[in-house]
């Protein structure tokens, strides 16, 4: 269901902007055949002007949006550029081999030839929802 959907059926938070792209995508990108929350596509073909007037509805029906922004910019960096992060020395190496398990797992849901074109549609996503975030903040959007 597209966001406006969900307000309509009470929701008052949505987690996430996995699903942004359903009701919101420019009108030359087909929707895909199969929706998937991890195939970073849809994310990369968005109707702006739609994703500004979806802002102004939020913000009149006061729905939060709570976006997860460093999963997608995070998940859209090279293997090598990721392990970089200090932070991780409070990760234990098992959970970091399961993360890199699950993104093979995610490519191939989404349908992809390998995990760097995913990375790479993943790195667009992340920029397009960064805007879509800033868009949501002129808007009022909570």
């Amino acid at each position: 269901m597209t966001f406006e959907e969900a307000v309509d059926a009470g929701v008052y938070c949505l987690d996430q902007l996995h699903n942004v792209a359903r009701g919101h995508m420019r009108s030359d990108a087909p929707p895909p055949e199969f929706w998937d929350r991890f195939d970073p596509v849809p994310g990369t073909r968005l109707d702006f002007g739609a994703i500004r007037k979806l802002a102004r509805f939020l913000a009149e029906k006061q729905t939060w949006n709570v976006p997860t922004l460093v999963f997608h910019q995070r998940d859209a960096l090279a293997l090598e550029e990721g392990m970089r992060d200090p932070a991780l020395r409070y990760v234990t190496p098992s959970v970091i081999k399961d993360w890199e398990a699950t993104l093979t797992r995610w490519t191939r849901r989404a349908r992809m030839a390998d995990a760097a074109t995913w990375r790479k549609a993943a790195a667009e996503r992340a920029r397009a929802f960064q805007e879509v975030v800033a868009i949501f903040h002129e808007a009022g959007v909570p």
